[in-house]
């Protein structure tokens, strides 16, 4: 929560947060308010929502007015007296598609039913699984889940280098999908990384006048096997491949060589 309100002031303003159970307390949502921020988050487990009460909207979707709660003992005195005695947040009911008996309620400052439906904010929290998919193709694809780095400068510029080589590769992603009309959570991330590679060398080879017709075969490559649309079923967190019986490198190869430790 912490981080979270130090990367507050770089958010624009009217730009729409997403997240997790964590955020949804009544300081950050009052602060997220104050600075003209929109946000969709889980409602927290321990909060009881009760739809008969409130203002009704629809059927699962409520206005609700949610009281300041007592002074934290991080948050200062004048801090605390700044934030209004009340806030007013809208709830909404919605049930998860890989369980329709798994009740999900979203909490969002969005209570204009009139401009943003419960059907409209649900569909714009669930584009946060696509946070999440494009973390685990940093990680999982382009191999960010292992930093071999040492120093933090380092560290940085390998962040910053697999954000660069991501945003490039989904730049021809969108190149090819808007040319041959095809959604981008279709295509392949691996697939596409795939083909650039293997053409790599023919397109700096390539004379600059072939190069449009060349790319518009690259883009044809990268929509022609397009992803399959899942099925909404819950998928077990649990690795399948065991680990080899072997012990673990405690100390560098160049160490285990050397004489004197065997």
């Amino acid at each position: 929560m912490a981080l979270a309100r130090e990367v507050m002031p770089s958010i624009p303003e009217n730009a729409l947060v997403l997240g997790d159970r964590y955020f949804p307390s009544f300081f950050f949502l009052a602060e997220l308010r104050r600075r003209g921020i929109h946000g969709i988050f889980p409602g927290h487990a321990a909060r009881d929502v009760d739809f008969r009460r409130g203002k009704w909207l629809s059927y699962g979707d409520h206005a609700v007015v949610w009281e300041k709660l007592p002074q934290p003992v991080w948050m200062p005195k004048k801090e605390h007296e700044a934030y209004p005695g009340t806030i007013e947040m809208g709830e909404i009911e919605v049930h998860e598609k890989r369980n329709d008996r798994q009740r999900l309620v979203l909490v969002t400052a969005l209570v204009d039913d009139k401009s943003f439906s419960k059907t409209h904010i649900s569909r714009m929290y669930r584009k946060r699984w696509r946070i999440e998919i494009a973390l685990r193709d940093n990680k999982n694809t382009f191999g960010l889940d292992r930093i071999n780095a040492k120093t933090p400068a380092m560290i940085e510029k390998v962040i910053w280098t697999h954000a660069l080589a991501y945003n490039m590769l989904h730049w021809y992603m969108l190149n090819a999908c808007i040319l041959y009309e095809v959604e981008v959570e279709h295509v392949s991330v691996k697939g596409a990384a795939t083909i650039l590679t293997v053409n790599a060398a023919l397109i700096l080879a390539a004379n600059p006048d072939d190069l449009p017709r060349f790319f518009s075969l690259i883009y044809k490559q990268i929509v022609e096997v397009p992803l399959g649309k899942r099925s909404d079923t819950e998928e077990p967190r649990a690795i399948k491949r065991r680990p080899k019986a072997r012990a673990l490198l405690k100390e560098s190869k160049k160490s285990w060589h050397e004489p004197i430790n065997r």
